[in-house]
């Protein structure tokens, strides 16, 4: 099977969107944070899609495709989680202030720091990531594959 050639422009582009999610948890003062917040996540996911297979998808079972999606995404992200864990668990021993680790599972799981702590919040992303490309395989699936009306589905959907 020929591999595929990297398209760098796109590359470039995911790199530029990686950084504003980046200064978008950082805390930046007035302006500059809202305008980062207005297009920064959406713009990381538009461009996740761009590379997207719309063939292969509508080929693709969803049991393969959920396989292979976890494999790709929510194992890295699991790791990601647990890695963190451990020196957030270590300094909160040292403060005297143990963590729950059963707040901590939860958290990983629920992804959303408002419903349980989480070793690193931040990764929520990776969690909506994953969740919004089980979606597309959906809609790519209900519209048969047809980019035009894909493109009406998902504005609809948004």
């Amino acid at each position: 099977m020929p591999e595929k050639k990297r398209i760098v422009w796109i590359d470039q582009l995911k790199g530029l969107a990686f950084y504003t999610v980046i200064l978008g948890h950082l805390s930046i003062p007035g302006i500059a944070i809202i305008w980062i917040y207005s297009f920064h996540m959406p713009l990381f996911f538009m461009i996740t899609g761009l590379n997207l297979d719309l063939q292969k998808v509508r080929e693709t079972t969803f049991k393969k495709y959920f396989l292979k999606l976890s494999e790709k995404i929510l194992v890295p992200y699991f790791w990601l989680q647990m890695f963190s864990f451990v020196p957030r668990f270590i300094v909160s021993l040292v403060n005297g202030r143990p963590v729950q680790v059963r707040e901590y599972l939860v958290g990983i799981l629920a992804g959303n720091s408002h419903i349980a702590e989480a070793p690193s919040n931040p990764l929520y992303y990776v969690l909506l990531l994953f969740l919004a490309q089980l979606s597309l395989w959906v809609c790519i699936r209900a519209v048969n594959g047809k980019k035009e009306h894909l493109g009406v589905l998902l504005c609809v959907l948004s």
